[in-house]
């Protein structure tokens, strides 16, 4: 029935181009920056939608590798921005501002889009004037290609949700009107990280989301121990943002967040010890504890660490194994 609606909407869509009016109604944005490995899958992902009135807009964020030779293949079948590196969420939001869609979809470079991505979160929007974004679920794909089981969201999060804990909504899953992107101001270039999860937010206090209830985006995942490294640098203005806009309310979030980064330390120093590297797992443990001392405590999180093998590792005085 949804899909219907999208066909419906595509074909009202193809009149009013044979009567000289052009529409785009979703304008896709892929933000990238070296992405040479994977852009090419991600822009032919987003092409091959069965969704006509598309258009595709990929910014280069001030890449220096084959990135530019890769976008110059498409020739006219893309919209190109060119700019200096600025961060993720400027490159988004330099994408939006050339946009002409009612719609906006985002891709990153290094996801892809499975059959349907559009006409079904467009079709969710549609039919439902209430709905300031549409997501679906993902299929998580590691560093070496290889798919997991789909990551099942289950629910729509109201705003407490968002305010608590992590919701799992991924940017490649999502479509959003044009008019709530714009009203909330876009991905806040403050953010280096996590911008995703606070524009979510910003867009949730201004109506409901739309959940299809399948996975739509292939998500490329990182390795769970190099997490930490790659969000806590930006974790502290995140943390200061979310708390001048809702108080109190959010301290479950940052401590959610404390507890995943705590996590993904201990996963490093178990990594660290099995690979006889003292001095770094004792490091990656000490940040871990000053993120979230509670989560540090519960041995039951830390019996990796604690084998026969690794504490001889760390009391030997010969340091037989250690670099």
């Amino acid at each position: 029935m949804l899909v219907c609606f999208a066909s419906l909407a595509i074909w009202s869509s193809s009149l009013n181009k044979a009567a000289g009016v052009s529409v785009t109604r979703v304008s896709s944005i892929i933000p990238v920056f070296n992405g040479g490995e994977t852009l090419a899958l991600a822009i032919d992902s987003a092409l091959a939608q069965c969704f006509r009135e598309q258009e595709v807009i990929v910014v280069n964020d001030g890449s220096t590798d084959a990135t530019s030779k890769i976008i110059a293949s498409y020739g006219p079948k893309i919209r190109v921005i060119e700019q200096s590196r600025r961060g993720l969420s400027a490159a988004r939001n330099a994408g939006a501002r050339l946009a002409d869609g009612e719609y906006f979809a985002f891709l990153d470079a290094d996801d892809v889009w499975l059959e349907g991505r559009l006409a079904k979160t467009c079709a969710e929007l549609d039919a439902n004037d209430g709905a300031v974004l549409a997501f679906s679920d993902v299929i998580p794909m590691n560093g070496a290609g290889q798919l997991a089981e789909p990551w099942v969201i289950g629910r729509l999060p109201s705003l407490g949700d968002l305010q608590t804990h992590g919701c799992g909504i991924y940017p490649s899953a999502v479509t959003m009107r044009r008019s709530v992107y714009e009203a909330c101001g876009g991905f806040d270039e403050r953010l280096p990280k996590l911008a995703d999860h606070y524009l979510w937010m910003l867009a949730r206090e201004r109506g409901e989301f739309a959940y299809v209830a399948e996975p739509l985006a292939i998500y490329r995942t990182t390795d769970f121990s190099v997490l930490a490294d790659k969000y806590l640098a930006g974790f502290s203005p995140f943390v200061r943002t979310v708390r001048q806009r809702y108080g109190k309310r959010t301290r479950p979030l940052v401590r959610h967040f404390r507890r995943v980064f705590a996590s993904s330390l201990l996963a490093r120093a178990a990594r660290e010890l099995d690979d006889g590297a003292l001095m770094p797992a004792l490091l990656s443990l000490a940040r871990a504890a000053t993120l979230s001392p509670s989560y540090l405590l519960d041995l039951r999180r830390a019996q990796r660490l604690l084998t026969i093998r690794n504490l001889y590792r760390m009391l030997s005085p010969s340091g037989r194994g250690l670099r």
